[in-house]
């Protein structure tokens, strides 16, 4: 009985011995199948890796990315304010208490707003993908504010707050990886 154990034993160790050099030679078979498919990715000039695909980092006087982290981060969040509601029926649909409350949260986002047309002014932007932006905050603030300024008549700013808002979408372009 022992002879049939060891022999079970050895046949097992075997068997376990053949079926991981299988695998192994399988995976290298498609390993290099992998790497003939990046090798024709490549030749067709595709970004195959995120340094290719982000290109090379934008210096630190022409980055747009710190400035508006700092405007993002110093928004004022609304309370007793839907920004929401507000930016779907227009401003002057609202009631006057809702009206004066979302005039009270621009003024109230005043620093934020200018740190946002500030950041508009750089020529690129690059995020580092540790970072979480506000970055909706910043769209509904901009509109709203946009809003705010063609119900007042001030058509010329609105038109400059919509440029801005355009620049912070267009602000991701260097950050596809985000």
């Amino acid at each position: 009985m022992k002879r049939i154990l060891k022999w079970a034993g050895a046949g097992l160790a075997i068997s376990i011995l053949v079926g991981g050099l299988a695998w192994a030679v399988r995976a290298g078979k498609e390993g290099s199948k992998l790497d003939r498919e990046m090798a024709t990715i490549r030749a067709g000039r595709y970004a195959t890796s995120r340094a290719e695909l982000e290109g090379p980092a934008p210096s630190d006087s022409e980055n747009a990315a710190p400035h508006y982290e700092a405007a993002l981060a110093k928004i004022v969040e609304y309370k007793g304010v839907d920004v929401p509601d507000a930016l779907k029926r227009g401003l002057k649909a609202l009631s006057p208490e809702a009206r004066a409350n979302v005039l009270g949260w621009l003024a109230r986002n005043a620093e934020a707003i200018e740190g946002l047309h500030r950041a508009a002014s750089f020529p690129r932007c690059r995020y580092s993908p540790d970072r979480a932006v506000k970055y909706w905050r910043g769209v509904e603030l901009l509109r709203m504010k946009a809003q705010a300024d063609l119900d007042a008549g001030r058509t010329t700013a609105a038109a400059e707050t919509l440029r801005d808002l355009v620049a912070l979408g267009e602000s991701f372009r260097e950050s596809p990886s985000l």
